[in-house]
């Protein structure tokens, strides 16, 4: 007993819903999972907040604090972001990011005067980007720097309690201007 020529071609049919049907089903299942993994990558390149105040700055979350002076317009600032954004969702565990602009704003030419100060580092220069992770000075930012910021934010992570104390910066005040700072040496000195 044969099929007849209007079986086959519903069995035809048939097969080709079938088929349809599980394509449809395995490239939603692929889109839902490509979506959910480019969610994950897009949460971990979210950009770092580049403009901190000096009361955003935490030093008892047990991270450590990664301080990036920057210029608006700088070049290898932009880099630098770049490479951290991409490495955000890798650090966001032992580092707490805090950025400020210092071409364009003086107060936070002072925080980073303050900070290099507290380091033993050469204040009033303004190249850029200059980074702290912890208590370690970086100036500039290129390929080879990239494995340096790794490995100290490893190192620092580890190392907390070896981290000189910057939280005399918190009570920085930024409204002192340098003539106010000549006032108070000129008393100290006549006294």
């Amino acid at each position: 007993m044969g099929r007849s020529r209007k079986q086959n071609i519903f069995i035809i049919l048939a097969i080709a819903s079938i088929i349809t049907i599980l394509l449809f089903a395995g490239y939603t299942l692929w889109k839902t999972t490509s979506s959910s993994t480019s969610s994950s990558q897009t949460e971990r390149l979210t950009e770092i907040n580049r403009y901190s105040n000096l009361s955003d700055i935490n030093f008892d979350d047990g991270k450590v604090n990664f301080y990036i002076f920057w210029g608006d317009g700088c070049i290898h600032c932009e880099d630098l972001y770049t490479y951290l954004a991409s490495m955000q969702g890798d650090f966001s565990q032992h580092v707490d990011f805090y950025s400020f602009e210092i071409w364009n704003n003086e107060n936070n030419g002072k925080i980073e005067d303050y900070i290099l100060t507290q380091l033993g580092e050469q204040a009033g220069d303004r190249s850029t980007p200059t980074f702290i992770i912890g208590d370690k000075v970086f100036h500039g930012f290129n390929e080879s720097t990239k494995q340096q910021i790794v490995d100290t934010i490893n190192d620092k992570f580890e190392h907390q309690d070896q981290i000189k104390d910057l939280s005399g910066i918190l009570s920085l005040d930024l409204n002192a201007t340098e003539s106010d700072d000549n006032s108070e040496q000129n008393k100290t000195e006549a006294n």
